[in-house]
């Protein structure tokens, strides 16, 4: 599909509205990237790359089991917050 699109120059905010309608792929993407790469792997599925380290030893087995627990319940509590704002603005991950 290829669209024309003539921007005026004279309304700013219409130019800074449609450059965030052309990049809403980009930004869907990473959402997901987010909810998979970040709060999933929290959640038991292991991190990979710059977080594997941090969360290793965020979620160690040296750490006392209800400290953990708190620590799994704030990424559970985040990844709520995430999608409820994702919600906020009728936004769908999976659709």
């Amino acid at each position: 599909m290829k669209t024309k699109i003539i921007l005026s120059g004279e309304d700013h905010e219409d130019e800074v509205k449609m450059i965030r309608m052309l990049k809403v792929d980009d930004v869907y993407i990473a959402l997901d990237d987010i909810c998979n790469e970040l709060f999933r792997p929290a959640r038991g599925y292991g991190y990979a790359g710059a977080c594997h380290n941090i969360a290793t030893n965020f979620f160690s087995e040296s750490v006392p089991e209800a400290e953990r627990e708190i620590r799994y319940d704030l990424v559970e509590a985040l990844q709520a917050e995430f999608f409820r704002i994702l919600e906020k603005y009728n936004i769908q991950l999976n659709d």
